[in-house]
């Protein structure tokens, strides 16, 4: 068989070529698309086949694998088909479900295949649930949910995807993700029709970052209803959960895992239905969905699991639901309704104000925030429409490109008043992370004299000070061990305030605390996760100061730093005032979990002082005996508890899971697995402790400086800041 590839980016690149490798009997002939990067890069992959920037100029083909933006789907599907060519195309099918239609339609009367990749109908996991569901083996399914989170962020080359683009996607997150998500419980129930759909997203642009739904679905099953969450903004779990009448199963997709069950009349029984999952299930699930694909062409008998007709439900219900669209109320943002952290400014007009790195959590939430306000407008600029999805949705006004780029930031800055800078770009190399963030800071503070902003606030960590577990008393000290994202920052710091002195440019620096609320991936979410998996130790029984503010208190600080003439060239430390105790930050979340706080194991300060100081005096050598230890493992938390060759490793290991979010201590395993093989390198060994940063210090931090001569005053306090954060966790959960 030969065949087309029509869209050579990202998924074709990462997964086709992986899926297509394993294919016997079949060559790729052509290699079509229209970015030169892409196709070369394709075309190191395939030497040998014919390239081309148009679909016209496809010649002898069997068949087409279609991965190009959305909006081209139908079109490019059909011309296929006209041409006597079977299609397989990325979902979504086509963005109108009459488009869709019409596809399935022509290839029945012309006996082609028109099939859509919607792989994870594919893992084993959806297999055994539908099989679960067919067989009525818990009763009847009442009820399915589905969930489907992350929050996306770009890469360290930035750039701009077509889901930035409403013309190309056709919609946010529901086409995307979504796409997949929302067809799984209409397979899983083999849908008939749906009724009755009760769609809300925060779409103002049409390009939403998050939705909810609920239906009725009607099936030879009865009715049940579907309801979910999706979010391009919102880490939540990737899972499906089917509440029949007798049990609820759970299982989720990333990673793939068992089918875990709870039995309503036996609460305390667990069960669990074992699935086959192998180390490349994703992969194979790709190649499974082309392998049925591939079938349907050589038989030319239809293969109803991939079928473009088995779509067309799931098509015709997200259209539905984009014409139904009602907005999200976020239950978080009604507490802080007429709150006075958006000071005033006397000023006939808006005051226009630069957001540096708006697409981050706190950038983000600043720009929401100015945005509903009457003294200000935000402009936000980004480095990449992946990682923007959070403003996109409220506008489509966007800079998107390289703040260290200065011809591209004075355009972005024209006409702003004031800056605030929330950028940083640490995800390359050591080197390149310091380099790039200093540049960044440099070429903002540079570019803001240039185009006559009056004031800088450039955002800071306390983080500069890197992993140091101090107590009320000790010195402050900076990172001792001078880890990447601290020296970046710290090193920011000091670029910033030269250049602004050199340039005239007012500024005001603020190293703020661990920020946690609503959109907190490391200090909301991941944490909630780690009361909930029992993954935590307290020191001295959490009595030392935690340092963290809460995310509105965090944007008070930085509007009163934008409106504070008195102060200049200055730095000063941001945290909930007055501070708590890590105990207080971490007993609203084990209220939330329904779990014991007292239950946590406690370590001494002065244990894990020592604990530490053995560890970074022989770095390098430990840092090799571990790797040889763990290498044979496969990285879980159980192979973890293995290694009892020398206790001081276990404790070591507890305490960086304590005090690290738990996606990162994930990639700590990651980074040291991967880097087992070793150079000898100790920046390379070592490196793990780049990673504990985040943590910082819980000495007492001068807040008072903020309070007294900046006029910060959080207007958030505990008991509320406890209540938005639970909302926003019982919204993704």
């Amino acid at each position: 068989m030969k065949i087309a590839i029509v869209g050579c980016g990202q998924i074709f690149q990462t997964v086709y070529t992986h899926a297509l490798s394993v294919q016997d009997g079949i060559e790729i002939s052509w290699l079509i698309d229209n970015n030169p990067e892409n196709l070369n890069k394709a075309s190191k992959m395939y030497p040998e086949s014919k390239k081309g920037t148009t679909i016209e100029e496809i010649k002898d083909v069997d068949a087409v694998i279609i991965a190009t933006p959305n909006a081209f789907h139908y079109q490019q599907a059909r011309y296929c088909l006209e041409k006597g060519w079977n299609v397989l195309v990325e979902k979504p099918l086509a963005i109108k479900y009459v488009d869709g239609l019409e596809l399935v339609s022509l290839s029945k009367k012309l006996d082609l295949a028109c099939c859509i990749n919607v792989n994870r109908r594919f893992l084993p996991n959806i297999g055994m649930l539908r099989s679960v569901i067919e067989e009525q083996s818990f009763g009847k399914p009442k009820r399915i949910k589905v969930n489907d989170g992350a929050r996306c962020i770009g890469t360290a080359n930035g750039g701009v995807s077509y889901q930035s683009s409403l013309e190309l996607s056709g919609g946010g997150v529901l086409y995307d993700t979504g796409s997949h998500m929302m067809d799984l419980p209409l397979y899983l129930l083999s849908a008939d029709s749906v009724e009755k759909i009760d769609y809300n997203d925060d779409g103002h642009t049409g390009l939403e970052a998050e939705c909810t739904f609920s239906m009725q679905v009607v099936s030879k099953h009865g009715t049940a209803t579907v309801d979910g969450f999706f979010s391009r903004i919102s880490p939540s779990p990737q899972k499906v959960i089917v509440e029949f009448e007798d049990a609820v199963v759970t299982t989720t997709l990333n990673p793939v895992s068992n089918l875990f069950v709870d039995f309503f009349d036996k609460p305390k029984l667990k069960f669990e239905i074992p699935v086959t999952i192998s180390a490349n299930v994703i992969f194979e699930s790709f190649g499974n969905s082309l392998n049925a694909f591939l079938k349907w062409c050589k038989d030319k008998k239809k293969v109803a699991l991939s079928s473009g007709e088995s779509f067309l439900i799931t098509l015709k219900t997200m259209e539905s639901c984009y014409i139904q669209r009602k907005e999200i109320l976020y239950p978080w943002n009604k507490l802080t309704a007429g709150m006075p952290y958006i000071h005033s400014v006397q000023s006939s007009s808006k005051k226009i104000i630069g957001i540096i790195g708006a697409g981050g959590f706190l950038g983000s939430r600043l720009f929401e925030t100015l945005l509903k306000s009457d003294a200000y407008l935000p402009k936000p600029i980004v480095h990449s429409s992946s990682g923007a999805f959070s403003v996109l949705r409220y506008t489509n006004d966007v800079s998107i490109g390289d703040a260290s780029d200065e011809r591209f930031l004075k355009d972005a800055l024209k006409e702003c008043d004031m800056v605030v800078n929330c950028a940083i770009n640490t995800k390359g190399s050591r080197k390149f992370a310091i380099n790039a963030t200093r540049k960044i800071a440099r070429t903002v503070a540079r570019t803001c004299a240039q185009v006559g902003v009056r004031r800088l606030v450039h955002i800071s960590t306390l983080a500069v000070h890197g992993l140091f577990l101090g107590r009320k008393g000790d010195k402050l000290v900076f990172d001792p061990v001078k880890s990447t994202y601290a020296s970046a920052k710290y090193l920011s710091d000091q670029d910033v305030q030269d250049e602004c002195k050199k340039n005239g440019v007012d500024s005001v620096i603020l190293r703020m605390g661990h920020i946690y609320g609503p959109y907190s991936a490391g200090w909301t979410a991941y944490q909630r996760d780690l009361v909930n998996k029992g993954g935590l130790i307290s020191i001295d029984k959490w009595q030392n100061p935690s340092n963290t503010v809460f995310i509105d208190n965090a944007i008070n600080a930085i509007v009163t730093a934008m409106n504070h003439s008195g102060v200049n060239h200055e730095i000063f430390y941001i945290t909930d005032w007055p501070n708590k105790s890590w105990a207080e930050f971490y007993e609203s979340l084990f209220k939330y979990e329904g779990r014991n706080i007292a239950e946590v194991p406690d370590m001494k300060y002065d244990d894990f002082t020592r604990l530490l100081m053995e560890y970074r005096k022989s770095i390098f050598a430990q840092s090799l005996d571990l790797t040889s230890n763990m290498v044979s493992y496969t990285m879980s938390k159980e192979h973890l508890k293995s290694i009892k060759a020398n206790p001081k490793y276990q404790k070591i290991f507890d305490v960086i899971e304590t005090i690290v979010p738990a996606k990162v201590f994930e990639s700590i395993k990651s980074h040291i697995k991967g880097k087992s093989s070793g150079s000898g390198d100790i920046a390379n060994v070592s490196s793990l402790i780049d990673f504990l940063c985040c943590y910082a210090s819980s000495i007492v931090l001068p807040v008072e400086v903020a309070v007294n001569k900046l006029g910060y005053q959080p207007h958030i306090d505990k008991k509320t800041a406890a209540t938005m954060t639970a909302q926003w966790l019982k919204l993704i959960e």
